[in-house]
């Protein structure tokens, strides 16, 4: 890429943002139905490609502050009966893929592996790898601690794309962008011709593309997302995407 500034690169079609390969994070169900559904709307509206729906858990371990917030807003009215319910609204009424992100206590306390497959696209579990007889579709993370091996088997399995994890810590904990992720796609790039999306810790334009100059495929952004919704809601959700370089379709 020479010397060419982040604005230079801004303008080069394939170093743009592309919401088809944009991944957006949100706690099901936050901040109330009403405005949650909105948002979708708006995502919706901008053509995102991926709506990663997290179910909420009291230990989400990997989760940052802003995220462990909304799940305790959240966790104390959710139901499976409202999961279902509002799953079914969704996929009858939105165009993005649904990606339900989650732990194993979310999967066994609103006994997910029952739930009609058909109505999201894809599982995220992080800490627990499930069979494709249980979960059809699964997204499996990706960090360069993985060996050779551990990717190899795990890019065999993973649907959609393989989320790489930025660096070390906890969604949205990140001062700055880390760079690990740039040697685990290096090193993906070599064993599977699957997506590659980079997140943890993107939070600017500049971030994102940063990341698509490094190889990336499509970017996963959850926490600086839902800062600005708590900040001020849809319009500043859709403010932020615009900051971000989409527009509506």
């Amino acid at each position: 890429m020479g010397n060419r500034t982040l604005s230079e690169l801004s303008n080069m079609p394939s170093l743009s943002i592309q919401a088809s390969n944009t991944v957006l994070f949100l706690t099901f169900g936050y901040p109330e139905w009403t405005t949650f559904i909105e948002l979708l709307r708006l995502f919706n509206r901008y053509g995102i490609g991926y709506v990663e729906l997290g179910i909420p858990v009291q230990n989400s371990f990997a989760d940052g502050e802003i995220i462990k917030k909304a799940n305790a807003h959240v966790l104390p009215i959710l139901t499976r009966s409202k999961i279902i319910e509002g799953l079914k609204e969704i996929r009858a009424y939105f165009s993005f893929k649904m990606i339900l992100m989650t732990y194993k206590e979310g999967i066994d306390k609103y006994d997910l592996s029952s739930i009609d497959s058909t109505l999201f696209d894809s599982l995220l579990c992080v800490d627990e790898c499930y069979p494709e007889s249980v979960f059809p579709n699964t997204i499996r993370l990706f960090s360069n601690e993985l060996s050779d091996q551990q990717m190899i088997e795990r890019a065999e399995k993973t649907s959609e794309f393989a989320y790489i994890i930025s660096g070390k810590g906890k969604t949205g904990s990140q001062g700055t962008l880390q760079t690990e992720y740039i040697s685990t796609i290096n090193r993906l790039r070599k064993m599977t011709t699957k997506k590659k999306y980079v997140g943890f810790g993107i939070k600017t334009r500049d971030d994102v593309l940063s990341v698509l100059q490094n190889g990336a495929d499509g970017v996963i952004v959850g926490s600086e997302l839902m800062r600005h919704i708590n900040n001020g809601g849809v319009n500043a959700a859709e403010e932020y995407l615009q900051e971000l370089g989409l527009t509506k379709c």
